[in-house]
């Protein structure tokens, strides 16, 4: 109630005293020669704007590739660390059969890496800045505590 208040005696003051003779009012905005007008998408763009529409910034960025990389780089390694503890016949695999294959090992981890990139390709697309880089990160920092897992258990 009290702020009601306030706001009513200030726009009552402000209204009263009136507008100000001092301050002339802005020119409208007008067209100028150099300025176009509104786009056509029947006209060809001249030559020389043909560079600023394919000035875009790439998605395929050096973070964007080192981060997936090393995401593809975990799975190998943990792959090939798993398939190898399971030779030796220590250990058995947690996640799938206790006797996997390296193919079968492959087939499991790399749609789910193939369908995380073209995920965050989509979220690159789109602008949104932090989730393209982390998702490929906490997938690699599962692999190798699951590839280092096999060496810490005495799997070898």
């Amino acid at each position: 109630m009290f702020g009601v208040l306030i706001i009513a005696v200030c726009t009552t003051g402000a209204l009263a005293a009136g507008p100000s003779q001092d301050l002339p009012l802005p020119n409208a905005p007008r067209q100028t020669a150099g300025m176009a007008g509104p786009a056509n998408p029947f006209v060809l763009p001249r030559l020389d704007r043909v560079k600023d529409l394919t000035s875009r910034p790439s998605v395929w960025n050096k973070k964007f590739i080192l981060t997936h990389a090393l995401m593809f780089a975990s799975i190998v390694y943990d792959d090939e660390v798993t398939h190898q503890g399971i030779a030796h016949h220590k250990c058995t695999e947690a996640n799938a059969s206790p006797h996997p294959s390296r193919g079968e090992l492959y087939v499991k981890d790399l749609p789910v890496a193939v369908a995380v990139t073209a995920f965050d390709y989509f979220l690159a697309r789109k602008h949104i800045l932090i989730a393209p880089y982390t998702n490929p990160l906490v997938g690699a920092a599962k692999h190798f505590y699951g590839g280092t897992e096999w060496f810490t258990g005495n799997c070898f």
